[in-house]
């Protein structure tokens, strides 16, 4: 519900909280926030993909990777992508 709120704002506090959301609530919730019209929540979003660790999530990263078009994200979710690809 508040990735959809009308405020950006609130849509990029909730999207720099991604990393503290519970490991299965929180891919859909990345998901969400990879999708949002805003540049600025889908970086955000993607900074946060850095942060944790989870398996689920590389597709999720390589999916917003083919459909992004703001570099500034791009940047962003090849490192998520390249952190979260490597072993542990």
């Amino acid at each position: 519900a508040l990735l959809d709120d009308p405020e950006e704002a609130l849509r990029l506090f909730v999207a720099a909280a991604l990393p503290n959301a519970p490991d299965a609530g929180a891919v859909p919730l990345v998901e969400r926030a990879l999708a949002d019209p805003s540049w600025r929540v889908r970086k955000t979003a993607a900074q946060a993909c850095r942060a944790f660790p989870a398996a689920a999530l590389l597709p999720v990263i390589e999916a917003a990777l083919a459909r992004e078009t703001a570099a500034r994200v791009k940047v962003e979710l090849d490192l998520a992508r390249q952190i979260q690809a490597a072993p542990r």
